[in-house]
């Protein structure tokens, strides 16, 4: 059964967690039930899906009721109130967003990424790199890293790419492609993934 329509707030205070405040499992029941309602499997739930699935919990061979009937307008309200654009569905965004009122777009970013498909593995880069070009690989992700903190902040590659005229669309899509684990920051292993997977063409404007 779909957890209850009700605003929940898992934040954690933790430094530790970063972007990432809320239950990652949470996150992810979530697109489970969201996609069993989405028979479909369009990315998009309709009346008709939502009254079908609160239906389906009801007992076989039952006949029409008032159950049957409250259910049906349960489904009618429920999509009025998740359907914030009013184009008659409900996105999982929507969903994430009733759900987490509390989330900045930071938050609500990164929970998109622990929802989406995730990408098969990369296969291994048929460049040889040396020891001396991985070393030189580290030097430039130590430079990156401003703050010393062991990763590349959006903010830090935004400041060090700005300088070369290279636009914010250009790092959102950076980070879309090469932070696995959405995060918000390059590790030392995805900057120098990002490296040798040809971040030339990543980088060209």
């Amino acid at each position: 059964m779909p957890p209850p329509l009700v605003a929940v707030d898992n934040r954690s205070t933790s430094r530790t967690q970063r972007s990432a405040k809320y239950a990652y499992s949470d996150v992810i029941l979530l697109k489970a039930v969201f996609d069993s309602i989405d028979t479909d499997g369009n990315g998009s739930v309709d009346l008709y899906e939502l009254q079908r699935s609160l239906l389906s919990r009801t007992h076989q061979g039952s006949k029409v009721s008032k159950d049957v009937t409250r259910k049906l307008q349960i489904a009618d309200i429920a999509l009025a109130r998740l359907d914030k654009d009013c184009n008659g569905v409900v996105d999982f965004d929507e969903l994430l967003a009733l759900m987490y009122p509390y989330a900045t777009k930071r938050d609500m970013e990164v929970m998109r990424k622990w929802a989406a498909p995730k990408r098969l593995p990369r296969s291994p880069s048929p460049v040889h790199f040396s020891k001396d070009d991985i070393d030189e690989q580290k030097a430039i992700f130590a430079l990156y890293d401003t703050d010393k903190s062991g990763f590349i902040e959006r903010a830090e590659l935004e400041a060090r790419l700005k300088k070369y005229n290279y636009s914010k669309e250009s790092v959102d899509n950076i980070f879309t492609e090469f932070d696995v684990n959405g995060d918000g920051r390059l590790s030392e292993a995805e900057f120098l993934s990002m490296v040798q997977d040809g971040v030339s063409s990543t980088f060209r404007r």
